[in-house]
């Protein structure tokens, strides 16, 4: 099976590289005008890269669209009358529509999916809707995304604007509280190696016992959160700063853009 990825930036690169690893029997190239990016990827992977899409879809079974949203109507434009009739498209820009994929590209084998930047250590939550593949097609679609990380399929192509705000962009949301806790920690006189270790150790915990947990997420929290302790002290001065609405705010703007994009 030949993978044609289209864009060498994260994305694309995170891909080729899950995919080369995970499904050996795959032929993988990547095509980016930017050859900066292609000399990059070459030096952590053995994958041919080309600086020509045309050239690249050659031939190809799997054609993923790894583009910024802002650039793809020229890019689909590129494409279109030239994608092999039995190829499928996977398309991660954020906002696009499958119709507009679709009628860009003159072809109706279209998968919009959103992973996110954890694909780059094979740790993706990847969300994807297909509703014109077939059962094969749909389990070719879920190897490349199992590739990187983790995967599940949505019945309402909307949802996958919500995706977007919410595990799209979310590593972006951990990383700027992350952060915050750091500086936190070094204001009250920690090392910084020191606040970002402690930091960072507890998110991941955090999220790793998340997973494993029946219980839910206020639960957990309210485990940690003993009365007129260290930890209710700090939640109470988050409540009256109403981060939860902060947090529910954000994440609305981010899918209100999603939508726009599209």
């Amino acid at each position: 099976m030949k993978i044609a990825i289209l864009g060498g930036g994260n994305m694309g690169g995170a891909f080729a590289k899950g995919i080369s690893k995970q499904l050996e029997k795959c032929e993988v190239v990547v095509s980016d005008k930017n050859s900066a990016k292609l000399n990059e990827l070459k030096k952590r992977t053995n994958i041919k890269t080309v600086s020509n899409n045309v050239e690249a879809i050659k031939g190809a079974n799997v054609v993923i669209l790894a583009v910024k949203p802002q650039d793809f109507e020229p890019f689909l434009a590129e494409l279109k009358g030239k994608i092999p009739a039995h190829a499928i498209i996977i398309s991660i820009a954020a906002g696009v529509k499958i119709k507009t994929i679709e009628k860009g590209i003159s072809h109706r084998c279209v998968a919009r999916i959103m992973p996110n930047l954890l694909a780059l250590i094979d740790e993706s939550m990847s969300a994807w809707i297909a509703p014109n593949l077939n059962p094969k097609q749909k389990e070719v679609v879920k190897n490349i995304l199992k590739s990187v990380g983790e995967e599940i399929e949505m019945k309402n192509e909307d949802d996958i604007n919500k995706v977007t705000a919410m595990s799209g962009s979310g590593p972006a949301y951990v990383w700027y509280f992350m952060e915050n806790m750091i500086k936190a920690g070094v204001k009250l006189g920690l090392k910084e190696e020191v606040a970002r270790k402690l930091t960072s150790q507890t998110f991941a915990g955090a999220s790793e016992m998340s997973l494993l947990s029946a219980e839910t997420e206020k639960e957990l929290r309210l485990r940690v959160t003993s009365k007129k302790g260290t930890t209710e002290k700090a939640i109470k001065t988050l409540e009256k700063g109403k981060f939860g609405k902060l947090i529910e705010n954000a994440i609305k703007n981010a899918y209100n853009r999603a939508k726009e994009l599209g």
